[in-house]
């Protein structure tokens, strides 16, 4: 990610690569490249090997949900869900906030294929019918092999995670609108920091699945959300210049009144 850390969904990263958004305190995703930052990735979770029945149970809003030791891909399956409820989502945000994996600390060293998670029938001519992983944020001790593939936004073909022993961090799955390009949808399981990170001073944290979301438009997306003509201006100016997307290939460029980008 560009900046400190900026963990939200690629679809912001499509809308500042096409210039939605006028106001957006956001820098953006840089589609998931690999991170060498030496991040200090430490969270006060207990990890001390507890295997209660609650390890991994929903929390309440606003709390972290009991961490998961994970010995291999088997262990994340039935946290990920029928892939076929999965939430998807586009520059204009999503319907609901998708499912969110407890911390999954790894209890060796390991590497997950998402190639073999099973994807709905209708996932073939214009979704691309393999899982990827997106690296969201910065790590020290996980990292996504592949390429990079920037005919879909950078979301490139990273089948493989890797992750060093003690290495904590999420997993949430979700469809990326992409079209217009060779797919209309993309399946991606996102590699998110640990429940307990630190947001940044530019980042407001959602109580509701504990990420953290830049401040203003993101979160006004991602968390709140709102409707894209909504969020667009949020923090701009009366009268300013705004912009959003309605579809993944219908933008509209304005400005904002009373709260609200009416389009020109």
């Amino acid at each position: 990610m560009i900046g400190s850390r900026k963990v939200v969904p690629l679809a912001a990263a499509l809308c500042l690569g096409a210039g939605c958004g006028g106001g957006s305190s956001s820098n953006g995703s840089d589609g998931g490249t690999e991170s060498d930052t030496d991040t200090d990735t430490d969270t006060d979770t207990d990890t001390d090997g507890d295997t209660d029945a609650d390890a991994g149970a929903d929390a309440g809003v606003g709390e972290c949900a009991e961490p998961i030791d994970l010995t291999g891909l088997d262990d994340v399956l039935p946290l990920l869900g029928d892939a076929d409820d999965w939430v998807f989502v586009g520059p204009y945000g999503w319907a609901t906030l998708p499912a969110v994996t407890p911390d999954l600390i790894a209890a060796s060293e390991l590497v997950l294929d998402a190639a073999v998670i099973a994807l709905p029938d209708w996932c073939t001519v214009s979704c691309r019918d393999e899982v990827r992983f997106l690296l969201l944020g910065e790590f020290d001790d996980v990292a996504v092999e592949g390429t990079v593939d920037d005919d879909y936004y950078g979301l490139g073909d990273r089948p493989l995670l890797h992750a060093q022993a003690g290495a904590s961090f999420r997993l949430r799955p979700v469809f990326y609108d992409v079209h217009p390009s060779g797919y209309n949808w993309v399946p991606v399981l996102e590699v998110l920091e640990p429940c307990t990170w630190e947001c940044s001073e530019t980042e407001q944290r959602c109580l509701e699945d504990m990420v953290c979301y830049p401040a203003g438009e993101e979160h006004c997306l991602f968390c709140e959300l709102r409707p894209p003509e909504e969020c667009a201006c949020v923090d701009v100016p009366e009268g300013d210049d705004c912009s959003y997307f309605e579809s993944g290939d219908m933008s509209y460029i304005g400005h904002c009144f009373d709260g609200i980008c009416v389009a020109d």
